[in-house]
């Protein structure tokens, strides 16, 4: 009622003019607020949010949120805000000192929805000192989880209140006191009450280097990531940083990396950058590397079919088998199988293939989700490069495991185990399960819809266009093409794993599967006009919710959530000529 938000205004304006700041309850800036943790505010309420805790809503033109901040130093930052909203028009607007003195606007994009999130920026310039940040909605419509304030002309390492790990040498800029140890193989040495510059280098210091930072800690500004050195007739180079938070040291992160090479047999890359064939009635626990034994692969000019796997603790257990046609084979992780030996080891990989002077890679959750993993990619020369993209997750594992049960359904919650969370199609969504027929509803749904009307897909440039036949097909025809392209209709299980009906036929038609596919997934296929709309996906059940939540928790909502997540351009793929190297992150 309008009375309440009246009085609401009346007693939070009260509040905010009697409010003092005090610095040991303020947030230190560069840092990271909640949103519901305001110490005034105007017409807004708070509420249970998808990604955990809550979200402040119910934000109206002219409500305000006031945040007590310390900045220690003067400067220009970049606050980033946390937000959803089914709108176009929403406009927040920042500032200090009760709105004495503004910091400008930024535009809320339409996030397809209430709990849809995702994240927006503005620069702006603070002074130092203990006072409100205030956050106006100069036009409502918008909801807010978090925000969080960087410090320009820096990259952040890692948030202030974390423990942060790398095994990176270089000059890092701490912007507060921290307590640091570094040292090898876990003998450690310390130092407490660090503040400014300090060098690390593996003659002074040893490796892994790890920092316990008590406030902003940040590398300075300018300085880029340093790739190792380039053998003479490799193509690229792959090393690692340990953001395990302690958890485990080098000598007990494993990485294993196995590939096919130009004749198309199975080989493991050594520790040298030397592909070896795999041998059938070994074990390719043999061919895992630690990463405290050497400081990264050397890529050859061809890796296909490629897959590098991380695991903690010790090194997988993968046979070395032939097939029936006795070729070798390799007997990956099964992780539907409770005897599998490496069903309780903490592991992840990445899928990539390099293919003379070209590079496809990417993380993936399309079977699992095991280890947070961010891979980012430079492009260039042996001494001359530059970071191309980055993708994967920078969140804690912890963080994941518990923002993931509270941002999806309950039948999807089951897939959460104690070493990983499980794909969909690998738990309870598999054929005769409990969430077997979770896509049967909306199948015939589409199916049904499609009888009556068309469903036009896009390939390149043509367009085909389908309708439901007499044989429960779509069949599909396009200008200038006597030829008719047929999709059959799927199980719920197809859906899952863009399989059988999803998987057959010619080069068109396993196109045109790949986007119904897609669509399903998003529940997006009986509504044409959002096939493209990103902002219109996983907005109604029954939908991907698996596939959501690592959209809304990745780098720039890039993610292989399922099989067909590259539709429409949005999974975690990377590709590049001249790749130079990769900077594997891998965290816990």
């Amino acid at each position: 009622m309008a009375i309440n938000k009246y009085l609401r205004i009346l007693l939070a304006s009260a509040l905010f003019a009697m409010t003092t700041v005090s610095a040991s309850a303020a947030t230190t800036i560069p840092g990271k607020i909640e949103a519901e943790a305001y110490v005034a505010m105007a017409g807004v309420q708070l509420e249970t949010c998808s990604e955990g805790t809550q979200d402040v809503g119910w934000i109206d033109t002219g409500d305000w949120m006031a945040y007590a901040i310390t900045v220690p130093t003067a400067g220009s930052y970049t606050i980033q805000y946390r937000v959803a909203s089914p709108n176009s028009t929403a406009v927040i607007s920042a500032d200090y000192n009760a709105g004495a003195n503004q910091l400008g606007t930024i535009a809320v994009p339409n996030t397809g929805g209430w709990q849809n999130w995702t994240t927006i920026s503005q620069t702006v310039t603070l002074p130092a000192g203990s006072y409100n940040l205030g956050l106006f909605a100069q036009v409502g419509g918008f909801n807010v989880n978090w925000l969080n304030i960087v410090a320009n002309g820096t990259t952040p390492v890692g948030p202030a209140g974390y423990t942060w790990c790398a095994s990176e040498n270089g000059s890092y800029t701490f912007s507060q006191t921290v307590d640091v140890a570094y040292g090898a193989n876990g003998a450690f040495n310390y130092k407490s009450a660090v503040s400014g510059t300090i060098t690390f280098n593996n003659a002074t210091f040893g490796d892994p280097i790890v920092g316990v930072v008590k406030a902003g800690f940040y590398k300075p500004s300018g300085s880029s990531s340093s790739l190792i050195g380039l053998n003479s007739g490799a193509q690229m180079t792959c090393q690692f940083v340990n953001n395990t938070n302690g958890a485990y040291a080098n000598s007990s992160i494993y990485a294993l990396l196995i590939a096919r090479n130009s004749a198309g047999k199975f080989c493991y890359l050594d520790k040298n950058g030397n592909m070896n064939l795999c041998v059938a009635g070994a074990n390719a626990s043999s061919y895992s590397v630690k990463l405290s034994d050497f400081s990264g692969f050397q890529f050859p000019t061809y890796l296909d079919s490629g897959r590098m796997y991380i695991s903690y603790g010790s090194p997988l257990s993968i046979a070395i088998n032939t097939d029936v046609n006795g070729n070798v084979g390799i007997a990956f992780p099964n992780i539907e199988n409770p005897s599998d030996p490496n069903i309780n080891i903490y592991f992840d990989w990445i899928e990539f293939a390099v293919l003379n002077n070209q590079i496809w890679c990417n993380t993936t959750q399309v079977d699992q989700f095991g280890l947070p993993m961010a891979m980012e990619l430079f492009q260039g020369s042996a001494s001359s490069y530059s970071s191309f993209g980055k993708v994967g997750i920078t969140e804690s594992r912890a963080a994941i495991m518990s923002e993931y049960n509270a941002a999806v359904p309950a039948a999807f919650q089951g897939l959460a185990g104690t070493y990983r969370i499980l794909a969909p199609l690998h738990g309870s969504f598999g054929a005769g399960l409990a969430n077997g027929n979770y896509f049967d509803s909306y199948v015939n749904s589409v199916w049904s819809q499609y009888t009556n009307s068309s469903l036009s897909l896009s390939i390149g440039a043509a367009v085909y266009t389908g309708k439901v036949g007499s044989d429960n097909r779509l069949a599909f025809t396009t200008p200038g093409n006597s030829t008719v392209y047929f999709v059959g209709k799927p199980t719920s299980q197809a859906v899952w794993g863009g399989l059988g009906q999803l998987a057959t036929g010619n080069s068109v038609e396993l196109q045109l599967e790949a986007q119904i596919c897609a669509a399903f997934h998003r529940h997006v296929i009986d509504n044409p006009a959002n096939l493209t709309n990103v902002s219109a996906y996983y907005g109604a059940a029954p939908t991907d919710y698996f596939s959501k939540f690592w959209h809304a928790h990745s780098i720039n909502g890039r993610a292989y959530g399922f099989c067909y997540d590259d539709v429409n351009d949005q999974s975690s793929t990377l590709t590049c000529s001249s790749p130079r190297g990769i900077i594997l992150t891998v965290g816990f």
